[in-house]
């Protein structure tokens, strides 16, 4: 019965190269579903990491996390230039475009052990959503991806028999996915993790069932250039359409109180002074060269010349600041250092809120390229 099975799932697709690492196919029977354990569930949180596992085996979304909360815009990796069929220990991360010129780097992902390098329909034979780009195999049952200082990360695994296995993806802060049934015969499933504090994601363990090996690919990454605020605070499109707005030094944000913001991009973070015209603001010296301030915080949430990475959590809004109204105040100077041209953000943010260009149509305007804006308040740092 085992045999016939075996014969009728790979019979599924004629003229199609099975995997070359599935010669142990034949001896693994029909006992290849590792049930789940029975006890208590794994955390899908911890440390400040979250698990999602939606969507499951369609195709990639474009962000990860909560609008309500902090939200992150992804990033796909592009074709991989290094030769198929050949052993890769790294995988370098797609470039951010940026208008009129120029791009941002999300770094590079590295292998724990080198696997071997292939493309769907090639060494690799299935996958699924309609993916047919690169994979990376590996004939042990555990591999750990080391990634570069980013807040969110996703990939798809799929077994190598044509079976159903349980795949588990782990991260070093201990956020698991627990043990998911993945089919070795167009399964691949998504695995996506995000931070909600201030610890940037530093690796991920993945670990299948399936004791001949398994492939990961179809990975995303966090954009360079994120979301200050949470989408769902930030509807008013007046805040950043308004001319007015646009032309200033500075943008002035109405949120309600308690609202956390977050870096636009990795930098070092200076702690601003509490009782200033700032309040307990932070100013972010962009590792793009250039400086972001954010005015009106009841709290910071990382320390004085901390390196952060895109979209971590910086401070909270506080109850009053700006003519009696919880507000962010936001500003954005090039170059980081004295002395500054003060340019107008909201362009910038105009464009990373408008989820039609950010992250999967279009580029981010460049900071550094942004007009001048005219003098609106006394200056920060």
């Amino acid at each position: 019965m085992a045999l016939s099975f075996i014969r009728h799932v790979i019979g599924r697709a004629p003229g199609r190269v099975p995997r070359a690492i599935a010669a142990g196919l034949l001896g693994c029977g029909l006992a290849a579903v590792t049930a789940p354990s029975a006890t208590a569930a794994p955390p899908a949180t911890a440390g400040g990491v979250v698990f999602v596992g939606a969507p499951g085996t369609s195709a990639p979304p474009a962000t990860l996390g909560a609008a309500s909360t902090v939200l992150y815009s992804m990033l796909p990796f592009g074709r991989d230039g290094q030769p198929a069929g050949t052993p890769v220990s790294t995988v370098a991360g797609p470039l951010e475009p940026l208008a009129p010129s120029g791009s941002a780097a999300t770094g590079a992902i590295r292998f724990s052990a080198a696997l071997k390098h292939c493309l769907i329909g090639g060494c690799w034979n299935t996958w699924s959503n309609g993916y047919k780009g690169d994979v990376y195999v590996s004939t042990s049952r555990t591999i750990t991806i080391t990634l570069p200082p980013t807040n969110a990360f996703y990939f798809y695994a799929e077994p190598n028999k044509y079976m159903t296995f349980t795949m588990t993806a782990t991260t070093s802060s201990g956020t698991t996915s627990g043990p998911i049934p993945v089919a070795g015969y167009d399964g691949a499933k998504f695995f996506g993790f995000y931070t909600t504090g201030a610890v940037a994601l530093a690796s991920i363990t993945v670990t299948g069932a399936d004791p001949s090996g398994f492939a990961i690919g179809e990975f995303g990454i966090s954009a360079p250039y994120q979301f200050i605020l949470p989408d769902s605070s930030i509807r008013n499109t007046k805040v950043l359409t308004s001319a007015q707005h646009r032309r200033h030094r500075a943008i002035d944000i109405p949120v309600p109180s308690g609202t956390p913001f977050y870096a636009i991009t990795a930098g070092t973070v200076t702690r601003v002074t509490s009782g200033g015209p700032c309040g307990k603001g932070v100013i972010l010296q962009g590792g793009d060269g250039v400086q972001y301030t954010y005015c009106g915080g009841s709290r910071w949430l990382v320390p004085h010349g901390a390196s952060v990475a895109a979209g971590t959590e910086l401070g909270v809004v506080g109850p009053t600041w700006a003519h009696g109204r919880s507000r962010l105040r936001f500003a954005v100077a090039y170059p980081a250092t004295s002395p500054r041209v003060h340019r107008r953000p909201g362009s910038l943010l105009l464009a990373l809120y408008d989820n039609s260009v950010h992250g999967t149509l279009g580029p981010v305007p460049n900071p550094r390229a942004l007009p001048a804006a005219t003098c609106w308040g006394r200056p920060w740092g």
